[in-house]
């Protein structure tokens, strides 16, 4: 089994998620208009909030540090 499948069977853990962003955000690799290098916890929730509400992923298990599952169309 591969990572993606893994991925898409088991989910990625919150913080695991949040640590690459922010490594991608200090390389300057993740497209944002302006030079900013960390990516706050709130934009985070607030862009988990946003794909769980578009049912794009379903957020479970503990609230504060969730796991993230991706949704089968």
């Amino acid at each position: 089994m591969n990572f993606r499948d893994k991925v898409n069977i088991h989910g990625v853990k919150y913080g695991n998620l949040y640590d690459f962003l922010n490594s991608k955000a200090k390389e300057g690799e993740l497209g944002r208009d302006d030079d900013s290098t960390h990516i706050t916890e709130s934009e985070f929730r607030d862009a988990l909030t946003c794909l769980e509400n578009d049912n794009k992923i379903s957020l479970v298990g503990h609230r504060l540090t969730p796991t993230i599952r991706f949704c089968q169309d």
